[in-house]
């Protein structure tokens, strides 16, 4: 972990609810800015011809337009339709992708901020042959993390809530390297865990 220099000269204690009150509002961002890296690595995959995986729009439901001449189809009101399932999805070396984003200030990753639809979402993604799985942001420790599904699944069928602590990441799960371009370069953990080979534009498929 790098050498935080603290503004009290003292390190944060994150099993105290009231100081961990406080880094959540301060660190409110760190899920979008996950979400952005992800987002930056597959514009440069999409750009160099390696993979096609895109965030997923939210689904809405248009409640109210404005059709004036000036702003013609413009949304005054919306709703959110029905729960969205996971943050991405594409395809990749003839494989269905689909992953969510998560992220934790603690030093362990509650079950509960995995949601029941999402679980079951892809325990479907599997049964069909689909490569799934969640990446998670350890903020204390600064370390991301791709976890295949079948471990957050069959907590879920245990009826397991108990929280995931690093040792458990680092038995179960791949650290993704982090760069500049891409910002996280996933695809080579799924190269690694999900192919026999690694990636080849002349025989993607492989």
């Amino acid at each position: 972990m790098p050498n935080i220099k603290y503004p009290t000269g003292q390190k944060p204690d994150l099993d105290n609810k009231n100081q961990t009150s406080k880094l959540v509002k301060g660190h409110a961002r760190m899920g979008l800015d996950l979400e952005n890296d992800v987002i930056k690595s597959c514009e440069y995959y999409l750009k160099n011809n390696i993979c096609s995986i895109h965030k997923r729009p939210t689904p809405i439901q248009v409640m109210r337009v404005d059709n004036s001449q000036k702003n013609t189809n413009f949304i005054m009101a919306a709703k959110f339709s029905m729960k969205s399932t996971t943050d991405f999805v594409g395809c990749y070396r003839g494989r269905y992708i689909d992953f969510e984003c998560k992220k934790t200030i603690l030093k362990y990753f509650q079950m509960k901020n995995i949601g029941q639809h999402q679980i079951e979402h892809h325990i479907k993604v599997k049964m069909f042959g689909g490569i799934c799985f969640f990446m998670i942001y350890m903020a204390y420790y600064d370390k991301v993390f791709l976890l295949d599904s079948k471990y957050i699944i069959e907590k879920y069928k245990e009826d397991d809530s108990s929280a995931m602590n690093l040792d458990f990441f680092e038995k179960y799960g791949h650290e993704i390297e982090r760069g500049f371009v891409p910002r996280l370069d996933f695809i080579k953990i799924i190269d690694k865990k999900y192919f026999k080979k690694e990636f080849d534009k002349n025989n993607p498929a492989i």
